[in-house]
């Protein structure tokens, strides 16, 4: 016997070890498998940005022509529409754009041209602006150092020290200077004019090729991101593109228009050559953020060269500190909408980032390629997190705001949220009902899943209790209930917490609510209703019983027997609330009303 029983302990021990290992595995897998998952994806995210880096010199041209076309797409749209065909409507389209870009470039480089030709005579006058400058600087510092030496002299009587000499270092040896080969100079000059030139032949040859092959294009990109979903694929393409031409369109209008009042604005002022400002201020305007403040730099030193005095600098700082506020705060808002839909931090660091990436033409090209992330992100469930990061909505909901600063302790900001939401809706109970009562609920789906332990469940119920205390302390809660209490009734109301760690927060808001109503209510918290202290419950006046639940239906075991409870004690309806179910289940006791929201409840009370 004992040999079997030795060899039959042998024989589970094995098993045993390995049922613990495996259960360390099924535990750590989840953990392994998200690390993985996170790993994959970072390594996923350096290869693009490597990928978008390294071929920035295909991938810009691309792009150029892709946000080209986006801007021309109307014109091509309204050409087709007089009855011109979608090949030479494109190509015309094209040759419209070029003409406008040429035209104004012709202008504008005989403006230069009779710029340079008084550019001798401005250069001596900001000379002599800068010499006057210095020399009042020199003569600044002569004080300050006059007055530091008198200063110093009683603190060394007997020193006689007389200033050195500085010397010079010999001039450097012109002969070691190396002549340049005229050859190379030409090639050199001849590479940087070729390479913007092939830039914009390439653009302009892909900005043809997408117009003649819009709808292929189209269809081939709902191919690539996924067509078993046609639906949300096609809306999330109309979407950027109706959202990039729109803001495409409405940026060039608004830079038009801003580079034209600036044009009139040097005009007036007085400054030479004002179609160049104008038209500088409007290109640089597509320039996130120090656009406008580049295109106020030439004017002003410009205008620090036409004149002695400092006027006309004045004039033109004042003109770029008028217009633009009132383009970038009154103007574009009308023009498409209160807001592009991207977070003013996330168009800082995507300015930064794509300046990293692609130079310059990244700084230019941020806005419209942030846009479509954060419009992608917002139909592609894959991409969610580019809208979050990026765009410009709250993160959280009222509720979920609402439950992390309770959980956090940080009940100032709970009270600033309420009062914003109580002043704009201008009703408590509709507050209760739309964001109190979910986060409630999102706490106790916590508590019920384990997440939340006892403690701090309990200190939950506390940060709730005094948010609702310091709440009706507040001005405007005061306000609130002043203006819409009516007479005290003769009617009144016991409310009793159910069984959960947050019911009772609920049952002391509804207490709340019925009094701002004028019903008086009475409250007890669970242990008034276990079976050992229900007999000294006193319900005999009260006209509604209100049994309140953050999460459990009417119909689920522990309300069934605190209802039967209550209706041996008392006659009274009952009124079951706040679980989500305003009708019966089928389980309900009979007699007993439900009340999804605070607001049903309380004009079941009010019954």
């Amino acid at each position: 016997m004992g040999t079997q029983s030795d060899a039959e302990g042998l024989s589970k021990a094995p098993l045993t070890g390995t049922s613990k290992a495996d259960d360390v595995k099924l535990r750590l897998s989840p953990l392994a498998e998200a690390g993985s998952t996170s790993l994959f994806h970072l390594a996923v995210g350096v290869v693009i940005i490597a990928a978008l880096y390294f071929a920035r010199d295909v991938l810009i041209p691309v792009t150029l022509a892709v946000v080209l076309s986006f801007v021309l797409s109307p014109i091509v749209g309204f050409l087709q529409r007089i009855l011109i065909p979608r090949g030479p409507a494109s190509v015309l389209s094209v040759l419209i754009a070029l003409g406008i870009i040429s035209s104004i470039g012709t202008v504008v480089g005989t403006q230069m041209v009779s710029l340079s030709d008084q550019m001798p005579q401005y250069v001596q006058t900001l000379q002599g602006k800068i010499d006057a400058a210095q020399n009042f600087a020199k003569s600044e510092i002569a004080v300050i150092t006059n007055q530091l030496e008198q200063s110093a002299k009683p603190r060394l009587p007997g020193s006689s020290l007389q200033p050195q000499p500085v010397p010079h270092p010999s001039p450097a040896n012109s002969s070691a200077t190396e002549s340049l080969n005229p050859l190379e100079t030409a090639f050199g000059l001849l590479g940087s004019i070729l390479a913007p030139f092939e830039t914009f032949i390439i653009v302009l040859v892909v900005t043809i090729f997408i117009l003649l092959q819009s709808r292929e294009v189209h269809d081939k990109t709902i191919r690539l991101f996924g067509s078993s979903d046609l639906l949300r694929t096609t809306a999330a393409l109309d979407d950027v593109g109706a959202r990039l031409s729109r803001y495409l369109l409405s940026q060039l209008v608004v830079n038009t228009g801003f580079g034209l009042i600036i044009g009139i604005g040097t005009w007036l002022i007085g400054l030479p050559v004002p179609l160049v400002w104008g038209v500088l201020a409007g290109m640089l305007r597509f320039v996130p953020y120090i656009g406008a403040i580049l295109g106020a730099i030439l004017p002003m030193i410009v205008a620090a060269a036409i004149e002695p005095g400092w006027s006309s600098v004045a004039y033109v700082a004042i003109l770029f500190a008028v217009v633009e506020p009132v383009t970038g705060y009154a103007v574009e808002p009308l023009l498409y909408g209160h807001s592009t839909g991207l977070s003013p931090l996330a168009v800082v660091v995507a300015a930064i980032f794509w300046t990293w990436i692609w130079g310059p033409i990244g700084l230019v090209l941020s806005m419209p390629l942030t846009l479509s992330m954060v419009t992608l992100g917002h139909h592609i469930p894959n991409l969610k997190f580019l809208e979050i990061l990026l765009g410009d909505q709250p993160a959280l909901s009222p509720a979920e705001y609402q439950y992390q600063r309770l959980l956090a302790g940080n009940l100032d900001g709970s009270i600033d949220q309420a009062l914003t939401a109580i002043e704009d809706n201008g009703s408590l109970s509709q507050y209760y009902d739309e964001v109190i009562l979910p986060a409630l609920r999102l706490a106790d789906n916590d508590i019920q899943r384990g997440a939340i332990n006892k403690a701090t469940a309990g200190q939950l119920a506390s940060n709730a209790l005094n948010f609702l205390e310091d709440l009706t302390e507040t001005e405007m809660a005061e306000r609130l209930v002043s203006s819409t209490a009516s007479q005290p009734r003769s009617t009144s109301v016991v409310c009793l917490a159910g069984p959960g760690p947050l019911d009772e927060v609920a049952t002391t808001m509804l207490c709340q609510l019925l009094a701002q109503n004028g019903i008086p209510a009475e409250l007890h918290a669970f242990p008034a209703i276990s079976r050992r202290a229900i007999d000294a419950l006193e319900l005999s006046g009260a006209h509604r019983i209100c049994l309140i639940s953050v999460n459990r239906p009417p119909g689920s075991p522990r309300i069934r027997a605190m209802i039967h409870r209550i209706q041996q004690k008392t006659d009274a309806a009952i009124v079951v609330g706040l679980t989500g179910h305003d009708t019966d289940d089928g389980l309900t006791p009979a007699k007993v009303l439900c009340a999804a929201t605070f607001t049903q409840a309380i004009s079941l009370c009010s019954a």
